[in-house]
């Protein structure tokens, strides 16, 4: 993962959660010389959100588990707000499945958009890949998504509406509102993820897999 090469006084995590089997934590650090007062507002699955303060020291790091602010079984976006600029990233550590345990961490988005682009996503066997959408906004959007193929078909769009300040989940491997499970080149997977409304979204693609020994 790369790191940060700018500050910011606002973050944004599509992703999160705090179902069984996984653990996720927020990291901050303040590099500065005055101390941060940082708010974390967290937008569940329900449409619930959760708000907590932690004030970080100067030139310190600071770890928060989210899994201590947010009840259990939950999937969790979360917008982080300071009083000083910051940096902010997501590890996740995970047992998805008997053959599948390990993490992923990723650097926070600075703002929403109208547009998402994931090259990257697989439905073969042995792959589930979702997509994590948050609305941070107060009002609901209707996000569009379309499915590209390796062997150069193009996948339904699906439209789906998106409670303001609430996380949405969609499994790019099942077929409702996904690609579906696909063999070959067909399996290979890209996305377009396009709100409908003037709402800016938050989107993350997230991986597990059982690839051959890992």
């Amino acid at each position: 993962m790369l790191g940060s090469q700018d500050l910011s006084r606002r973050w944004y995590f599509a992703e999160g959660t705090t179902r069984a089997g996984f653990e996720e934590y927020i990291c901050l650090l303040n590099p500065g010389n005055k101390p941060a007062r940082t708010k974390l507002l967290y937008m569940l699955e329900t449409g619930d959100n959760i708000e907590k303060t932690y004030d970080l020291a100067p030139a310190r790091r600071f770890t928060v588990p989210v899994y201590h602010d947010v009840p259990a079984g939950h999937d969790v976006s979360c917008v982080i707000g300071s009083t000083e600029p910051v940096v902010a990233e997501r590890p996740i550590y995970f047992d998805y499945s008997a053959n599948c345990n390990g993490s992923h961490s990723a650097a926070g988005a600075k703002s929403p958009k109208t547009i998402w682009y994931f090259a990257e996503g697989c439905t073969r066997g042995g792959f589930d890949t979702y997509l994590c959408i948050m609305n941070p906004g107060e009002k609901y959007a209707l996000a569009e998504i379309e499915y590209y193929m390796g062997n150069g078909t193009t996948g339904k769009k699906s439209a789906i509406p998106v409670k303001a300040q609430s996380r949405m989940t969609i499994a790019v491997h099942e077929s409702e509102h996904g690609a579906g499970r696909r063999a070959g080149e067909e399996g290979d997977v890209s996305m377009r993820v396009r709100s409908k409304s003037d709402a800016g979204l938050i989107v993350e693609r997230s991986m597990y897999f059982s690839y051959q020994p890992f």
